[in-house]
């Protein structure tokens, strides 16, 4: 032909899918060789060019003669005698080469008899072989293939094939012993074996479905791909001649039963077994829609088992029910009979109002379609829909003349009102509605949540989910009613407790009501507030508030107190103690803090509204100050950040009658007003000031403030007098007016309480030792039936001297204040510390009207900490009246004491225990402090650990010194080491130090101690040594065989040795040398060979002293005195053992080295006792280049020093084989892939038999050994079979070869698998039988799952499938060739990952995603048709980058010119192939243009590109810049069309029926309820033909109800 590329890469030449390799090339020739894996037959010869695309005529055919036959399996065959009923057919599997991987065009005939067809590739062939009913021996086996036109273009047949056929002395089916008629579910399959068959072979059983063993020959049998493998899970083999076991559940179809013996052979029964379910009888027909109708199933083929029936009803599609079906719980099951509950019906379409769907509606229904699906058991209701929707699930037929159900208005009763719609117990309600005739009973269902009135339907995940209602159901009170008639009820309110109620009507067939509206079927049920106790209080709070109901009244909720909520105006009240009828709560403070209300205002509004006359905010809450900067942001919840208001309200009292300041800075416009007067406004930039006169006394100020756009703030400031403006005192302020009653609030389960408290006249709030005040009244009346709270400043005990600053001890210390008790008890007063309870001295000082009390602080960490002084009757006391704190609070400081025992030994090894105050305590974790210890002294050469500590002690170890080389007397002068303590309190540390002297004189030093043993075996040795310590006052002297006061141990390194049963030879005290003692003790059973220092630590008369050592050391010798080998391979990896005596039995403790005088390497230690270690040589590199020698050295334990060992080994390049390639480096994680790993020819090969060598897979210590290792004639080549890994490990591995008597094979660095030949990857390539349990790869119309834990590589396009459900995760090759195209109906990623390259790697070929279906195709639940489905799991999908993704038009394009100009440079990633958009130059849109670029051509002179056209253009687009002449402003119209490219190498589309039904592909990603979201990540992809008409929702890219969901 023509115009082909010279060079041979950039050539492809295919038959058909099959590549043809090139081995030379020129412009008008390629020359290509045909593959063992070219079918035979007629193929279509095709060639393309890159860059240029497929050459013409594309419809060449070549005759291909590859068909060959080279074995078959099994060996021998079944014949299946002419006198039985049944026969049984075996499956055969035929290998060679030549065939075709499209089955219909292989034609097999195994002795004259037509085979029917399984399964095929390139390579096998499997098939059912029927039998003619006669022995035979060595059957001719001939393969045909066929070109599309049926004609026979290839054939093969093998003769002598040693295949034989026998009726007896073969595995066989006698008979079917279970019936032919199945249900669809929990079917025994019971078969009799033949005579030469027994049970215990057989491996498993299935069933075969559309099989017809009549017209098979010949065929393809596609339905094998739909076997019915059983579990497994109850095969019963205990029978020599009978197997059954339990079918799953099975669609309404005939099968044929399969059986699987252990050998890999495969039988097939022709009895046929009908599997049906089917639904004979459906009563009722209709109900309410209410739900609750019982709904009868007759029928065949249920499962017993209820949860394994799935009952659904067809309702309309709405946002509710987006599949169009609703669940039916089963309640009762039998083989012919079901009985379900239906679910009510309350739908909604989400809109713009309800975007949510929230709002559902009852709504009748058509009759609907009711199915019986059979599905595993435990399902919640998605997995159930999931069920329903998978076609391959058993379900009913109807057998009956309807089996459909509606909801119908006729059969519901409706409450339409309830009068009165909040009610007492004992009143009477009137429910008035619709067809009440039928109802038996009332039910009151107590919610915790209110949802508009009506019970919102929505699919819930939980497995046990009512899923009736988004409200929990506390409980469901049955009421028997007064009155009734057809559209009214009465009924009187039970004893029950307080709260909201919806309220159910039951008909006598247990079917429920409905409301007719939003909120028609509610029910509040409030209790009564009769009375209060301990009504006045504190400004601080904490006068407990006690409120009472009648008995006659509904209760509080003493079951889930937290449903009790108090509040005092707008401050809450914490609930400390319910009953049903009595409940106490602890007001909080008033003072300290600010109302803030917030509005969210109308997008545009300007200007200042009159934000002092707003009501009903969005935002109510309490605010610390007037002084907030948002930022950019704003208050939250349903409030914006952009066009809001607030309002700031507090009262504060004056002290004097003064001039005052207030200044106000806020972003944008604010004001503040003063007892209801304007006196400040300001708008940003600008602060505002105001001076004026106040009289003293308390003031109400209001500070309003609106945003419009951008950054907010507010910020009040005053000044009192000539003094400088300073922040306002925030801790005075109060939200409510003080002095004045407020309402109390009372919610039980969300209904508010009503009022019943009695009216108070003329209640005295002042008290004779209440302190004067101008601004609250000494009485107050107290309006019923409003309950009410005061917070009084005659009422508030107060300081007269403040708390101490610090409290650095438990010392208890005084406080006096105006604390109103009339009694001078300690029991009317508590005092806490952080709510830690201290104690008040019993004697209370001083007069009773400025008592003074004697507090003793609990202990507690260092820090800061709120006190509480709590007055009986009156609540908290608040500080200093003239004191800035805004709460009582006290600083607990850290004291750090002498430590008990002043010295210990100089080398430490000792405990000291420190007192102090403020530490924070070990076993406790409630506190934020961090308590540390560090050294003041320069290196104190010890560790110090805090071994436990409580709030007021320390025990402290401190270690053995590490740098023990100095030599000390015991006259030497001691040592003084300081250590801080430090407890860091919220970002600010306290400390605190102490000291310790580590003396000579409290060190124990030894006299004598021995230097050396003669062998590291000490089993029973012990060994004698004398020491002394000069504080001599700590001892007693000690008989002879008492234990000794030295406890002993040997170090070698890290580790110690103890030296057990030390025991007192002699001893004694001497008032010069202090004490003395000679001790024995009894070595461990071995020693590692090493130089020993020997530790002593003393312990005295009542404290350890520490720790000493001996100056001299105790040698233990190593031997060595064989070696195992001497000769290694350049490459180490031969294992070497050393004999001898002395080596740590613990291998990671020796090191072996290899050395020279210019060179060392470490071995790997794999083993090691006493008297040998196992070494693996390590990889010598200098050695590659020539033989080397090493001595070996070995450091026999942690802490030694190496020894020689008088051995050296030869590391030797003439024994060592370079590996050049492993082939295929990728493989099934199920193992069973032969490798074949190719040697240098030129260098050492692999001389030897295969049994001396061994090849591993990753890691040496958990890599996997391959198996049927084999040596190529020539040596070259080594053969083995890859085994499954354990655990799965899913990046390449270094391949190990390994001669065991010489070493590893030469790689490389195997340091960094992807550096070396020598490397494999474990993977799932689709392609693969073993990715699928050694069945055919899916093929068309599949659905595919892959399960969690696996990783499947798409290496080439499927067929269309179904479905694809990731659990698992599904990755496409990046290293695909040819264009990857994925094409189902609809993917979906519950719990894996989709993968199409990634952000640091974008994928580098094609990929393709393919979406088809119509508007009328089967919905995925929820996510509708056509759809990659992100429920949960990760989606990423990343093309290569188009750069730059668009520029202009350089030069003017006009009309016919086939290339156009642009600027820049875009050659780089800009492709012949690419389409590219044009835009107009008009007013018309439709002028823009896309094109084909044909070639692409760079001017770097003038810095543009030149794009030629695949067809000329048809309108003219401009590439000008225009300036205006006269313009002397300079302006510049650049009118230069935009030129875009459009393609992208990944692309995700809907299929070509797309564009006429307006149905296109769609991206959801949604994840239900509470579950980690589900994550999407699209870049540089094409998306064509997306986005569905007429359907919510379905759009293009669409994150559902999904939240915020950052990609990590």
């Amino acid at each position: 032909g023509e115009g082909f590329n010279a060079d041979p890469s950039l050539n492809r030449v295919m038959l058909d899918a099959t590549p043809c390799n090139i081995t030379a090339a020129s412009t008008t020739s390629i020359t290509c060789f045909i593959t063992d894996k070219t079918p035979g037959g007629t193929r279509e010869l095709s060639v393309y060019v890159d860059n240029l695309g497929f050459a013409a005529p594309n419809n060449q055919e070549v005759q291909v003669k590859t068909a060959f036959v080279s074995d078959v399996s099994p060996k021998v065959l079944h014949a299946n005698g002419e006198s039985a009923q049944y026969s049984t057919f075996t499956m055969v599997m035929v290998v060679g080469k030549g065939f075709d991987p499209n089955c219909t065009r292989n034609v097999l005939s195994i002795g004259g008899q037509t085979c029917g067809i399984v399964a095929c590739s390139t390579s096998s062939i499997t098939a059912l072989f029927p039998g003619n009913g006669t022995s035979a021996d060595n059957l001719d086996v001939t393969v045909m293939v066929m070109d599309k036109r049926g004609e026979v273009r290839d054939m093969y047949t093998l003769a002598d094939s040693g295949v034989h056929q026998r009726e007896d002395e073969v595995a066989s089916i006698a008979a079917l012993l279970s019936p032919s008629q199945v249900p669809g579910t929990g079917t025994e399959l019971v078969l009799q074996l033949g005579a030469n068959t027994n049970s215990s072979s057989v491996s498993g059983l299935a069933l075969w479905p559309s099989l017809n063993p009549e017209e098979m020959g010949g065929k393809y049998l596609t339905s094998y791909e739909d076997l019915f493998e059983f579990s497994g899970n109850n095969l019963d083999t205990s029978s020599s001649s009978i197997v059954s076991d339990i079918s799953p559940a099975l669609p309404n179809e005939v099968y044929y039963p399969v059986v699987h013996m252990e050998d890999g052979t495969t039988l097939v029964y022709t009895a046929p077994i009908t599997a049906r379910t089917a639904i004979t009888s459906l009563s009722p027909a209709a109900g309410s829609i209410g739900g609750r109708t019982m709904l009868t199933i007759a029928g065949t083929g249920f499962s017993e088992v209820p949860d394994e029936n799935v009952v659904v009803i067809g309702v309309p599609t709405s946002t509710t029910f987006l599949n169009g079906v609703i669940l039916c719980d089963v309640t009762e099951a039998s083989a012919t009979q079901l009985t379900c509950v239906t679910r009510p019906h309350l739908a909604a379409q989400a809109s713009a109002n309800d975007p949510m769907a929230r709002n559902t509606m009852p709504a009748p229904t058509p009759p609907g379609d009711v199915q019986v699906v059979l599905c595993d058991a435990g399902l919640n209701d998605v997995l159930k829909f999931e069920c329903w929707s998978d076609s391959e699930n058993g379900r009913s037929a109807c057998e009956a003349s309807v089996c459909t159900f509606e909801y119908a208005d006729s059969l519901t009763p409706k409450v339409g009102s309830i009068s009165p719609a909040r009610a007492l117990v004992g009143q009477e309600v009137t429910i008035s509605g619709e067809r009440f005739g039928q109802v038996v009973e009332v039910q009151l269902r107590e919610r915790t949540s209110h949802m508009g009135g009506t019970m919102h339907s929505e699919m819930h995940t939980d497995t046990n989910s009512r899923s009736s209602t988004s409200s929990d159901v506390w409980a469901t009170i049955p009421i028997t009613f007064l009155e009734r008639s057809r559209n009214s009820i009465t009924f009187t309110v039970p004893q029950v407790s307080a709260g909201q109620y919806t309220v159910t009507l039951r008909k006598f067939n247990d079917e429920l009501s409905i409301a007719n509206s939003m909120g028609a079927g509610n029910l509040e049920l409030p209790l009564v507030i009769s009375s209060t106790t301990g009504f006045i209080g504190s400004r601080e709070g904490g006068n407990p508030l006690t409120l009472t109901t009648p008995d006659s009244s509904v209760g509080f909720n003493v079951t889930h107190p937290e449903q009790n909520a108090v509040r005092i105006n707008t401050l809450p009240c914490e609930v400390v103690d319910v009953s049903s009828h009595q409940l106490t709560c602890l007001p909080g403070p008033m003072s300290g803090r600010v109302l803030a209300e917030y509005w969210q205002l109308t997008s545009g509004t300007s200007g200042f509204p009159a934000i002092e006359t707003f009501s009903s905010p969005d935002i109510a809450r309490l605010e610390d100050s007037v002084d907030i900067n948002w930022g950019g942001g704003g208050p939250g919840g349903p409030v914006d950040s952009d066009f809001f208001a607030s309002r700031f309200t507090f009262y504060l009292q004056l002290p004097a009658t003064q001039e005052y300041t207030f200044e106000l800075d806020c972003d944008d416009r604010c004001a503040v007003f003063v007892n209801g007067i304007l006196i400040l406004g300001a708008d940003y930039p600008n602060t505002k000031t105001v001076t004026s006169i106040f009289p003293e006394g308390q003031h109400q100020f209001v500070v309003t403030h609106v945003e419009h756009a951008g950054a907010a703030k507010i910020q009040l400031r005053w000044a009192i007098g000539a003094s400088s403006i300073q922040d306002m005192p925030w801790h005075r302020v109060t939200p409510v007016r003080s002095g004045e009653p407020m309402a109390i609030s009372v919610y039980v389960n969300g209904a508010e309480a009503r009022q019943g408290c009695p009216s108070l006249q003329s209640v005295q709030v002042k008290l004779p030792a209440s302190p004067d005040n101008a601004w609250e009244a000494e009485t107050v009346d107290l309006p019923g039936p409003t309950c009410s709270y005061i917070y009084s400043a005659y009422r508030t005990p107060e300081l007269t001297v403040p708390l101490p600053d610090i409290i650095s001890s438990a010392s208890p210390f005084e406080v006096t204040g105006l604390f109103l008790a009339e009694s001078m008890s300690a029991m009317d007063y508590e005092f806490r510390v952080d709510g830690v309870l201290g104690s008040i001295d019993s004697t209370v000082h001083g007069n009773s009207t400025y008592p003074t009390l004697m507090l003793t602080p609990p202990p507690l960490p260092a820090g800061k900490w709120p006190v509480t002084i709590s007055v009986a009757g009156f609540g908290y006391a608040a500080p200093v009246q003239q004191d800035t704190q805004s709460r009582l609070d006290v600083r607990y400081s850290l004291t750090v004491g002498s430590p008990v025992k002043p010295a210990g030994s100089y080398w430490g090894g000792f405990e000291a225990e420190v007192p102090g105050w403020g530490f924070v305590p070990s076993d406790s974790d409630e506190y934020e402090q961090i308590m540390s210890l560090e050294a003041t002294t320069s290196n104190p050469g010890f560790e110090a650990t805090v071994v436990s500590a409580s709030t007021s002690h320390l025990t402290v170890r401190f270690s053995r010194i590490v740098d023990h080389d100095t030599v000390i007397a015991q006259d030497s002068s001691s040592r003084t080491v300081g250590w801080r303590v430090k407890v860091d309190n919220t970002g600010s540390w306290d400390a605190g130090q102490f000291q310790l002297e580590f003396d000579p004189t409290y060190t124990p030093f030894f006299t004598s101690s021995p230097s050396s043993l003669v062998s590291p075996d000490t089993s029973g040795t012990s060994i004698e040594l004398s020491w002394n310590v000069k504080a001599r006052t700590e001892f007693e002297a000690l008989p002879a065989g008492a234990p000794s006061n030295a406890s002993i141990e040997l170090q070698s390194g890290p580790n110690f040795y103890p030296c057990t049963a030390a025991t007192v030879r002699s001893s004694m005290v001497d008032s010069s040398n202090g004490y003395s003692e000679n001790t024995t003790c009894l070595l461990p059973a071995y020693l590692p060979a090493s130089n020993y220092t020997i530790w002593l630590t003393a312990t005295g008369t009542s404290y350890t002293l520490g720790s000493g050592f001996a100056r001299d050391k105790m040698d233990v010798p190593l031997s060595v005195n064989s070696i195992s080998h001497t000769t290694s391979s350049a490459a180490g990896g031969l294992t070497i053992t050393l004999g001898g005596l002395g080596f740590s039995t613990n291998a990671s403790d020796v090191v072996v080295t290899f050395s020279n005088s210019a060179l060392s390497y470490q071995g790997f230690v794999m083993s090691a006792s006493a008297t040998s270690i196992s070494v693996r040589t390590p990889r010598v590199p200098e050695a590659l280049e020539g033989p080397t020698v090493l001595d070996v050295f070995v450091t026999p334990s942690h802490g030694a020093t190496p020894q020689p060992t008088g051995f050296a080994v030869t590391f030797d390049t003439g024994i060592t084989p370079r590996v050049l390639s492993v082939s295929p480096n990728r493989g099934s994680t199920a193992g069973g892939t032969t490798i074949t790993v190719s040697i240098d020819p030129y260098g050492p090969q692999l001389d030897g038999s295969s049994s001396e060598y061994s090849v591993t897979v990753g890691d040496l210590g958990n890599g996997q050994t391959c198996s049927d290792v084999s040596i190529s004639s020539d040596k070259t080549q080594l053969t083995c079979v890859t085994a499954a890994p354990s655990p799965r490990v899913f990046v390449p591995q270094v391949v190990h070869v390994l001669r065991q008597d010489k070493g590893w094979a030469e790689c490389g660095d195997v340091s960094d698998p992807m550096a070396t030949p020598c490397r494999y990857q474990y993977i799932d390539l689709w392609s693969r039988r073993t990715t699928w349990g050694g069945n055919a790869p899916p093929r068309e119309g599949d659905s595919v799952f892959i399960p969690a834990g696996n990783t499947v590589l798409l290496d080439v396009s499927p067929p269309e499938l179904n479905a694809v459900v990731l659990q698992g995760h599904l990755e496409f090759d990046s290293s695909a060739t040819a264009e990857l195209v994925l094409r189902c109906k609809f993917i979906l990623v519950n719990g894996g990952s989709l993968s199409i390259g990634t952000a640091e790697e974008p994928f580098p070929g094609k990929a393709r995603i393919t979406l088809v279906g119509t508007p009328t195709s089967r919905q995925l639940p929820l996510y509708g048709n056509k759809v990659l489905a992100v429920r949960n799991g990760t989606v990423t999908l990343h093309g290569q980058h188009k750069t730059p993704t668009w520029t202009k038009l350089a030069v003017t394009a006009d009309v016919g010119d086939q290339s156009i100009e642009v600027v820049g440079n875009v050659s780089g990633t800009w492709a012949v192939g690419d389409r590219i958009a044009i835009g107009s130059s008009s007013v018309f849109g439709v002028d823009a243009e896309e094109r084909n670029v044909s070639r692409i051509e760079f001017n770097p002179d003038r810095n543009t590109t030149t794009l030629f056209l695949s067809t000329a253009l048809e309108f003219t687009h401009l590439g000008v810049v225009v300036t205006v002449d006269g313009d002397d402003r300079g302006h510049v119209l650049d009118m230069r069309a935009e030129v875009a490219v459009l393609s992208r190498n990944v692309v995700f589309e809907g299929d070509e029926t797309s564009a006429s039904f307006a149905h296109g592909a769609t991206i959801m990603i949604h994840t239900h309820g509470s579950h980690p979201r589900a994550l999407y990540q699209g870049e540089q992809i094409e998306m064509r033909s997306t986005g569905q008409a007429f359907q919510l929702g379905r759009y293009s890219l669409h994150w559902h109800l999904h939240g915020d969901a950052e990609y990590k």
